[in-house]
């Protein structure tokens, strides 16, 4: 129901009138419409019933509604277009180029020896694949609604089949060649099917989350994978849309670790380096080097959206050592009163940071490799900090660590635990509190529900004390 299908429709008309003007200035030095028209118009009139289809829709409308809503209206002709349009073939978590890399490359060399050779189909066979795909960039939503692949990427990559395999005898003369090719077709479907299982099995084709290709990107080596700015923002933050034309603030893309690796700076943040200094943590040359960069991207490009990359290679050239990150961590954190019941139902703490799900009736679930609490209490003693825990999914025992300090491997069961916070291990007010699964895995992969989350436990409420127990 698209009507930028319609660009194929266009070319094949105007290649036809053209095929018809050419074959006419064959048989007569001299246009004449009329004779032309006699001569062709049987031909003409069976390409024309081949489009009587393409009013179904329109009809439709109009019989049930009494009007057309043109396409148009829901297009956006902005400086994002372009970007879309890359999105569209590129983009790691919904593009052409994740789902048909090998279809992808066979469709280029198909093209550009079409174009070497002159083949005439060959280029129309392109120009409407990318004129299709061009004009579908003008829609704004982007991000919304779509499972795995994007939808409008689904109906039109026949475009790409077609082009290969229509091309096939023309282009590729030889006949070993050919085999080959037909053979990269076959090997092309599989690939795609597999393709499609690995990111319906990683996230469930989830639209808010990134596929495991886009994560292993941006933890390893981000800079090359920077998305249109707000996929980055919806997949990152985790809703529908995520055009955040007015964010003023940062957006920061955490690895399962729990360390910055992706910052996308907005226009209308004025002080990118201000807000990291406060939300990140991490060695003095470390946040020197990102503070300074910041400053630097927002100097050079005030008006753009930009990424600052943090590659997961040591900044200060160590290797295999704690300095080589930088993590979120507020400097900032609210005091914590020894003693005072905090409860995680219904609303998230502002204890809380990284590594936790959504509130539920009953507590929350820890959600992924790692989970954080930071307190900022005033006490010079040995402190215990308690939990209530009403859920244990990951079976394994979990490794706590607090001012990244291992303080032991715990057996957590239903009921209440103790964590005992040695005073020698808090240099300062703050302690943080990361607690570290070995096999965090969702309901979805161990074959239990639906649910992609990766739970660990589940905390109805927790609170810090000097006394081990009541």
């Amino acid at each position: 129901m698209n009507i930028t299908i319609s660009t194929f429709g266009l070319v094949m008309l105007v290649d036809y009138f053209i095929f018809v003007y050419t074959n006419e200035k064959k048989l007569s030095s001299k246009w004449n419409t009329v004779t032309a028209i006699k001569r062709n118009w049987k031909e003409t009139f069976t390409l024309a019933v081949c489009f009587i289809p393409a009013l179904i829709t329109p009809l439709w409308n109009l019989y049930h509604y009494h009007k057309i809503t043109p396409q148009i209206s829901m297009a956006q002709y902005d400086i994002f277009w372009l970007k879309r349009f890359v999105a569209y073939l590129l983009d790691l978590n919904f593009g052409f180029l994740p789902y048909f890399p090998v279809l992808l490359i066979l469709f280029s060399i198909t093209i550009l020896m079409g174009i070497l050779k002159k083949e005439r189909k060959v280029i129309i066979l392109a120009l409407s694949f990318i004129i299709t795909v061009f004009l579908y960039s003008a829609m704004y939503h982007i991000n919304c609604g779509m499972t795995a692949m994007a939808r409008y990427n689904s109906w039109s990559f026949p475009f790409l089949v077609i082009t290969v395999v229509s091309m096939l005898d023309k282009i590729f003369k030889n006949y070993k060649m050919r085999q080959i090719v037909v053979l990269l077709m076959l090997f092309s479907a599989g690939a795609t099917i597999t393709l499609t299982g690995i990111v319906m099995n990683y996230n469930d084709g989830s639209y808010i989350y990134f596929t495991s290709i886009a994560k292993l990107l941006m933890d390893k080596t981000p800079s090359l994978y920077n998305p249109y700015p707000f996929t980055f923002v919806s997949r990152n933050q985790h809703y529908d849309g995520g055009y955040d034309f007015d964010a003023d603030v940062p957006f920061v893309y955490y690895s399962d670790d729990g360390y910055a690796r992706k910052i996308l700076i907005p226009p209308n943040c004025d002080d990118p380096a201000s807000f990291l200094d406060f939300a990140l943590y991490g060695v003095e040359k470390d946040m020197r080097w990102l503070l300074e960069k910041a400053k630097k991207i927002k100097a050079n490009h005030p008006l753009d959206w930009r990424y600052l990359n943090i590659s997961a290679k040591t900044l200060t050239g160590v290797y295999d050592t704690y300095d080589r990150y930088i993590y979120k961590e507020s400097k900032d954190y609210p005091a914590y009163i020894l003693g005072e019941n905090i409860e995680l139902v219904n609303n998230k703490s502002i204890y809380q940071t990284e590594g936790w799900s959504y509130p539920e009736t009953s507590g929350t679930w820890t959600d992924g490799k790692m989970a954080f609490l930071i307190v900022s209490v005033e006490s010079g003693n040995d402190l215990f900090l308690h939990l209530k825990i009403v859920g244990v999914f990951n079976n394994n025992p979990v490794d706590v660590y607090v001012n990244d300090t291992w303080v032991g491997n715990f057996e957590f069961t239903i009921g209440d635990n103790v964590i005992k916070i040695p005073k020698e291990i808090r240099s300062d007010e703050l302690i943080r509190i990361q607690f570290v699964f070995k096999n965090h895995k969702s309901p979805k992969e161990m074959g239990l529900s639906g649910d992609i989350r990766k739970l660990g436990m589940k905390i109805n409420s927790f609170y810090i004390d000097t006394q081990q127990s009541d």
